[in-house]
């Protein structure tokens, strides 16, 4: 117990003797100077007691207790593995990592509210890095200052890689990376995801779910992803789909209360289908066709755009660059 509550607590206590042993002593004491005395410790009361509820309750408020974790692992050999990354909040970084590394992450995190995850299982070969606390969409608070992760994937070795976060500020740059599947979790928070040059492996299927978050995704056809599915509430989800296009790609957007904005190359044939949505305006180069909109020459396009969009509120808007 704090040192200094219990002194104050001493101090009541007294306080409270004293009080209870004036009601003798006026019986004792003329009347005015009997009463001034009483209303004296009364009031001397009345401070104690406050002050030692202040104290109390200052006791009990979460003192920040930072701490710095730098991990990382060698690669032995170029077999598949898993990754799985939960950051609660702050600033989250993700990148490549030089040779001989398979992972490096360095992380500043408050104690107090959580732990850091360093595990690896060498039978599963799952990595499990991050922090741990008792919610992934906590947040720390008004005027409180915020944790840091910095996270190196190697670029030869297969990943599946699953991230959630809180609230939180991510810049995550998959370019060079060798994904197999991605999968992303975010609360309240701003993801920005980068494909900044053609992977040398594509990624099979891009899996993304959003809370009341802003999601952008930047030269997302350089993944050479087949399958993206992006599920949200109070969302604005900005999808660039520029860059190399390899393949056909499907998009799959079931938005509650937000709002689509894609970016799609004029070379690209594109058929959009809405459901429970309108457009939010006419598409230039689309044209109504039954109950899609579709982009002329969409049947002889050498690469193809499918797009189905499930929204209450807000719409769908494709751009075409």
């Amino acid at each position: 117990m704090n040192i200094r509550f219990v002194h104050l607590y001493q101090r009541v206590a007294k306080a409270r003797d004293r009080s209870h042993d004036s009601r003798e002593l006026r019986a004792m004491m003329p009347g005015r100077l009997a009463r001034r005395r009483s209303r004296r410790r009364r009031a001397l009361l009345s401070v104690a007691l406050a002050t030692a509820l202040i104290v109390a309750g200052s006791c009990q408020l979460h003192a920040q207790q930072w701490r710095s974790v730098d991990v990382a692992r060698q690669q032995h050999d170029t077999l598949p593995v898993a990754v799985k990354v939960r950051f609660t909040t702050g600033r989250l970084a993700l990148g490549t990592v030089p040779a001989p590394y398979l992972y490096r992450m360095q992380l500043r995190y408050d104690a107090a509210r959580g732990e850091p995850r360093t595990a690896w299982d060498p039978v599963s070969r799952t990595a499990t890095l991050g922090v741990s606390t008792g919610s992934a969409s906590w947040s720390g608070g008004r005027g409180r200052e915020a944790g840091t992760m910095t996270l190196g994937l190697s670029r030869t070795a297969p990943i599946d890689l699953s991230i959630e976060v809180g609230a939180t500020e991510s810049t995550l740059d998959f370019s060079g990376l060798w994904l197999n599947t991605l999968s992303i979790r975010s609360g309240a928070s701003e993801t920005i995801v980068r494909f900044s040059s053609p992977n040398a492996h594509a990624v099979d299927r891009v899996d993304v779910e959003t809370g009341a978050a802003r999601f952008a995704a930047q030269q997302l056809a350089n993944s050479g992803a087949r399958h993206v599915t992006v599920r949200g509430g109070l969302s604005l989800v900005e999808l660039d789909l520029t860059g190399t296009w390899r393949r056909d790609m499907t998009v799959d957007l079931d938005l509650a209360m937000g709002k689509g904005e894609l970016t799609v190359p004029a070379a690209v044939g594109v058929r959009v289908t809405t459901e429970g949505s309108t457009m939010s305006s006419p598409v230039e180069g689309l044209k109504k066709v039954g109950n899609a909109w579709e982009s002329d020459g969409f049947a002889s396009a050498e690469r193809k755009l499918i797009v189905t969009s499930r929204t209450t509120i807000g719409g769908l808007s494709v751009r075409r660059q």
